[in-house]
């Protein structure tokens, strides 16, 4: 079909996927995803279905997972389907109801592609989101990175329908027989995303023409190309004056002037979570020759600038999908994450054996080997803000962040410290705090002992 040849070719152009890969497919059951998915697996791709039950639509969400693990069976695609309390995620982390669902969808995905050993997580984003993208940045105000849309590719991120519209997608599904539900939430126009494409959109459509869509999406994929090769300068200049984790911001300034140098710290700083405004501060600092500053960044990260010199706290920004590795605590013994120079040994027990300690030892956990029966391995992963934790003996939860205020942790070793978790429950803070999941009872049988030492 024209359609898949069109996809392949534009997969092939990005270099997204390579023949016979194991990938992610996010499938909400909307056309996109359902059209996403008959796509790659058309191509011979061994497709995992991954559908999220937020929970906020009632029994139109039990709808759209009985759909899409029917679609997944139709073809011939294994399915996994997660449900989510959203709203008691979402208290936890001040976030908004679209950030949430955004980030539980893609923590959960990146945990499926460690799981299936898959390369990447295929979403169905398409031409027209592109552009809504671009245009609500370009709205709140932003610069080429935000005019430039929707990347096809973003770390283990792939959106191989980028250059398709949505009349694109829907014909080839007629085509192919294929059914799709629609998210009745997408009619409402209390969300800006929803008023561009419900109202805006049209009207721009209506008033300049049916071609004016696909002229959008050209000027934007322009920008993306000019983007791109902006960020290949961009790096390029700053090789020059230092690395990942530190920056000669006084050679930066003198070389390329305060204009350009500034702008040049703002895209520097941009992956470690800083806004622009910290660059200027930056800048201002050491025209006057201030030292010894401290600057915070979004993700509580530190900026320390001494002399000219800038130092992030921390050593590299830590990845959209932040999972370190995966243990299976009853196929392996030992687990080294050399990056943050830590060991965790896995011993397993017989329970008549088992003594509990007098003292607590937050370097050991204790688990009932009752927790490896779904088959579901545990993961060791770094912080985030709102991650909660239900400490042993203590009867409500407590963020991970207090954990860290009163170990007097820097926001270096914040960064490299280590969660061990369960699907979403966290089972451990290596080496500061252990939960009350999974613990070791008078009726557990056998159980495991992990041990965590410097390496």
């Amino acid at each position: 079909m024209e359609f898949e040849k069109k996809i392949e070719g534009y997969i092939r152009q990005h270099s997204l996927l390579t023949p016979g890969d194991c990938v992610v497919v996010g499938l909400s059951g909307g056309a996109d995803s359902v059209a996403l998915l008959a796509v790659l697996s058309a191509m011979g791709y061994k497709c995992i279905a991954a559908h999220c039950n937020f929970n906020l639509r009632g029994d139109e969400s039990l709808r759209d997972r009985d759909h899409a693990i029917a679609i997944a069976d139709n073809l011939a695609a294994e399915s996994r389907v997660i449900d989510f309390d959203t709203e008691a995620y979402r208290q936890g982390t001040g976030e908004s109801i679209e950030m949430a669902c955004r980030s539980l969808r893609y923590r959960w995905f990146e945990q499926l592609r460690v799981r299936h050993n898959a390369v990447a997580i295929a979403v169905g984003h398409h031409r027209e989101d592109n552009v809504e993208t671009a245009m609500l940045n370009m709205l709140r105000g932003t610069g080429i990175a935000g005019m430039a849309g929707i990347a096809p590719k973003s770390g283990h991120i792939v959106r191989p329908l980028l250059e398709v519209t949505r009349p694109e997608i829907c014909r080839y599904l007629q085509q192919r027989g294929l059914h799709w539900v629609d998210d009745s939430s997408n009619a409402s126009n209390d969300y800006k995303r929803n008023r561009l494409r419900n109202v805006v959109l049209p009207t721009v459509a209506r008033e300049f023409g049916p071609e004016s869509m696909a002229s959008l999406a050209a000027s934007v994929g322009n920008v993306r190309q000019n983007y791109e090769l902006y960020r290949t300068l961009v790096d390029d200049a700053l090789a020059a004056f230092g690395d990942a984790s530190r920056l000669d911001v006084t050679a930066l300034l003198k070389r390329y002037g305060h204009d350009n140098g500034t702008m040049l710290l703002v895209e520097y700083l941009r992956p470690h979570g800083f806004v622009a405004d910290v660059a200027y501060n930056i800048v201002t600092a050491v025209t006057q020759r201030h030292t010894g500053l401290q600057f915070i960044g979004t993700q509580k990260n530190t900026a320390m600038l001494d002399r000219g010199i800038l130092t992030i706290g921390g050593a590299n920004p830590q990845p959209e999908g932040d999972t370190v590795a995966e243990i299976h605590p009853n196929r392996i013994s030992t687990v080294d994450v050399p990056q943050v120079g830590i060991s965790i040994s896995i011993e397993e027990h017989d329970a008549a054996d088992f003594i509990r300690p007098r003292r607590p030892d937050a370097s050991v956990l204790y688990l009932d080997a009752a927790i490896t029966s779904d088959d579901t391995p545990l993961t060791l992963r770094h912080w985030r803000h709102g991650d909660r934790i239900k400490p042993f003996g203590a009867p409500f939860t407590t963020l991970v962040s207090d954990i860290f205020s009163d170990a007097k942790l820097s926001a270096n070793e914040k960064q490299r410290a280590l969660l061990l978790c369960h699907g979403d429950t966290i089972l451990w803070v290596v080496g500061l705090k252990n939960s009350s999941h999974y613990p070791v009872t008078n009726q557990t049988q056998r159980y495991f002992r992990l041990k965590a030492t410097n390496m």
